[in-house]
């Protein structure tokens, strides 16, 4: 999404020292750490907000994935870590997935949103100036 190596490995390389080199959401230190985008979505005025970035080991970026990671064979995995990290049970998480899943069909329906960043990262990061002002469901869902 962001144009060039170096601008990047600045946003990577700052949420690590800010998530201390853990997950932020497991907290395992682990080999892989995937810096990963923070967005809320307005609906109504379709519009999606860059607001963070955070740093996921490999199992949580596959759950963050969920569709993609169950796609490609993982589903085990996803719905074993996802009871893990939630401290619940295959139903409960088969309705997580579910309800993600909803909302994600929902949301890929929709023509065009518009991408914010917020002030605090655009003061923060001026590169992210240079993203694209919109980008079509297919756009989205191939980045």
């Amino acid at each position: 999404m962001l144009k060039g190596r170096v601008a990047w490995k600045k946003i990577r390389d700052a949420a690590l020292v800010e998530a201390g080199h853990r997950c932020i959401v497991c907290r395992q230190r682990g080999k892989i750490l995937f810096c990963h985008e923070k967005w809320r979505f307005s609906d109504q005025r379709t519009t999606v907000k860059l607001s963070g970035f955070e740093m996921v080991c490999e199992r949580c970026n596959s759950v963050l994935h969920a569709g993609r990671s169950i796609l490609a064979g993982y589903v085990d995995d996803v719905v074993g870590h996802l009871c893990r990290i939630n401290k619940c049970d295959e139903i409960v998480a088969a309705k997580i997935l579910s309800k993600a899943f909803d909302k994600w069909n929902l949301r890929s329906q929709k023509k065009r949103w518009k991408i914010e960043v917020t002030q605090a990262l655009l003061k923060r990061y001026p590169e992210l100036v240079a993203l694209p002002k919109y980008q079509s469901s297919r756009q989205a869902r191939q980045a």
